[in-house]
């Protein structure tokens, strides 16, 4: 029992002194896994050859690229953008650890020759966000399956090439989960 006494200190120590907190940085980080939805949804998209003029075309139409250059997305952020978008279709900047009024953003290229650019808010978006598009109306409900494989109610509103949906929490209270303004960017042939 004495000799194991040290051996089980020893343990103890080197477990307390290799545990240590981090933090996620407070800039818009940039993936090509997807978090905001649904992983099998992958296999609906199509790799895009994109360029950085692209990208900043389709920042500027969803009205984030102002927001993103002040939140800090890296060169590094806008490389993994266009790597998942020429390999899976898909690409997501990941902005909850910024202060911004969204909190994420993903980028899917569809086989209609489209780019969902899809923004979501936790609040209801206002300002730039919201310019020219308006909520009249009741709205158009479905249903949705969301990034955990829950299913939860969306109510949307569509004005051309911009749709404005309000998601609802899966559990059926009635509470608002968040907002999401898609722009469809038509891109023609890759």
């Amino acid at each position: 029992m004495l000799r194991t006494l040290p051996v089980i200190l020893l343990l103890t120590a080197l477990l307390c002194c290799s545990c240590r907190t981090t933090s996620l940085p407070k800039r818009a980080v940039a993936s090509m896994f997807p978090t905001v939805i649904s992983a099998s949804k992958l296999e609906e998209f199509t790799p895009l050859q994109a360029t950085q003029f692209h990208l900043d075309f389709c920042l500027g139409i969803a009205k984030v690229r102002q927001d993103l250059s002040q939140a800090g997305l890296s060169s590094a952020d806008r490389e993994v953008i266009l790597r998942g978008l020429a390999k899976r279709g898909f690409a997501e900047i990941d902005a909850r650890n910024c202060s911004l009024p969204w909190q994420w953003l993903y980028f899917a290229s569809h086989p209609d020759k489209t780019l969902h650019v899809v923004c979501g808010f936790k609040e209801k978006p206002k300002g730039q966000y919201m310019k020219d598009i308006s909520l009249q109306g009741t709205g158009l409900n479905s249903w949705r399956q969301g990034a955990n494989s829950s299913v939860c109610l969306v109510k949307s509103w569509k004005e051309s090439d911009v749709q404005v949906s309000c998601v609802y929490k899966p559990d059926f209270s009635g509470e608002i989960s968040h907002w999401e303004i898609l722009n469809i960017v038509h891109i023609g042939g890759n």
